[in-house]
This record gives C-alpha cells, sequence and structure tokens, in this order.
C-alpha cells in the first residue's frame, strides 16, 4: 500500500468525504479498516523516530525476563515499560510489577497460549504474588504468539528502515506505517 491517506484528503476533498462516509459506516457494521502511522500534520515519523522506537519495543519485550526472552540479553528499563502499561489507563501496573518482568501487552488474557514458563516462576514467592496481581488485571503470563509477533515486527521494522538512505533518516518517511485489520462490529 503506497501513499498518505491524510495529506491525499487534503488536496482532495471528494475523498476525504468518502472516508468520512466510511467511517459513519463502520458505525452500523463489520469491516476492514487502515491506519496509518502520522502526527496531528499528517507526517509519518522519520526513520531515526521509528528506530528509537524499535529499540524501545525491543527493551519492553525482553523485560518479561523468561524462556522466550533470554536470547534477546541485554538490561531494560523498566520504568519505561510500566509508563507503556499504563498509557491507556486500563488497569494500573505497579513498578514492583513492571520491575519484576509484567509487560500488560505481552500478556495472555485466559483461554489463550501461556509461555508455561511464567507460570513455573511463581513458585518464587515474589514472583507469585506479582502473578496474582497480574490475574487480577485479567491476565495470566507471557503471550508466545504476542513475542513471536513482536519481535517479528522489530526485525521487519529495523531491515525496511536500513533500506533508507542514511541522508533521509530524518524525514518523515514517504510510504508512513499503517496496520490493516478486519473490524467485527
Amino acid at each position: 500500500m503506497y501513499g498518505n491517506l491524510r495529506l491525499d484528503c487534503r488536496n482532495n476533498p471528494g475523498l476525504g468525504k468518502l472516508l468520512d462516509d466510511l467511517a459513519q459506516q463502520a458505525n452500523n457494521q463489520a469491516g476492514i479498516y487502515h491506519q496509518q502511522l502520522l502526527d496531528v500534520f499528517g507526517h509519518s515519523p522519520s526513520a531515526t523516530d521509528l528506530l528509537t522506537m524499535a529499540n524501545m519495543m525491543e527493551d519492553y519485550t525482553k523485560g518479561c525476563r523468561n524462556a522466550l526472552t533470554a536470547s534477546l540479553g541485554g538490561t531494560t528499563d523498566h520504568r519505561i515499560a510500566n509508563a507503556i502499561d499504563n498509557f491507556m489507563q486500563t488497569g494500573k501496573v505497579s513498578m514492583e510489577m513492571s520491575t519484576n518482568g509484567h509487560r500488560k501487552y505481552m500478556c495472555s488474557k485466559p483461554k489463550t497460549t501461556v509461555d508455561t514458563e511464567w507460570v513455573a516462576q511463581a513458585q518464587n514467592k515474589r514472583t507469585k504474588t506479582i502473578t496474582n496481581n497480574q490475574q487480577k488485571l485479567g491476565f495470566v503470563g507471557v503471550s508466545r504468539g504476542h513475542f513471536i509477533e513482536a519481535t517479528h515486527f522489530i526485525k521487519m521494522l529495523r531491515a525496511r528502515l536500513h533500506k533508507i538512505p542514511p541522508t533521509e533518516h530524518n524525514k518523515p518517511l514517504q510510504f508512513p506505517l499503517c496496520e490493516i485489520g478486519y473490524s467485527v462490529w
């Protein structure tokens, strides 16, 4: 998918109206959606910005400290993870939970694949308290699928960004990152 719909809508009022009509229609039925990572002016982050975000995502992921993340090595800033986990205000994650490896967006909800290594660590009393707190928030452990998708996304994002000439690294991407999905009404 090429282009930037937000900027295209500024230059083409008909396209803007069509997209507004589709957005209204989506309130009443399922549909395919398209989201672009843009600022309020319709510009993509630069390659430099996105590489910084990829590094933060990797840091967040490896902070889970379990068998899945052991291969990532290095240290992690639990304060950043705590800020990410509490950004949407959908269940408070304490700093203690973050320091002990809890990552809200890496966890499974009940009845999904759960990393048994995380559950096995619950034998440790401190981790058991953290695990109990996770369950109170509706989480049951680190999701292998979330981990695989996050690390694959980071790898592919870096590969895409390394194709951009260094002289272009501080400019907005010509073709912004986008997500396409299916929404059930």
